[in-house]
């Protein structure tokens, strides 16, 4: 395993702990759908716990990307919930983030 590699595990754990937790918070406040919230709790743990497994399991490294993929049509389907219009540059930063990780677990 290369340093890049253990830099993706990191980046993606972060984020996806971060997002779980986002969507934890969502289903006790009640702000969004429970489906939409719900998403968001099972692609952040989803992405947290395949990132950690793909250095004993390699297959790991595709279910992190699905988790990638569930993360980003969930922020989309909130966004269009909470505020009626998409934040580009919200989602460009979010992209971003997410290729970087797709890339550094997949190098």
């Amino acid at each position: 395993m290369t340093v890049y590699h253990w830099v993706g595990i990191g980046l993606a754990s972060v984020y996806g702990s971060a997002s779980a937790w986002a969507g934890f918070m969502e289903i006790r406040r009640r702000t969004l759908p429970a489906w939409s919230a719900a998403g968001m709790l099972l692609g952040g743990m989803l992405l947290a716990v395949s990132s950690v497994t793909a250095v004993r399991i390699p297959s790991m490294g595709q279910a992190a990307i699905a988790a990638l993929l569930l993360l980003h049509l969930m922020a989309v389907a909130n966004g269009m919930h909470m505020h009626g219009r998409l934040h580009m540059r919200h989602h460009l930063v979010r992209f971003v983030l997410s290729c970087a990780i797709a890339i550094l677990l997949l190098a």
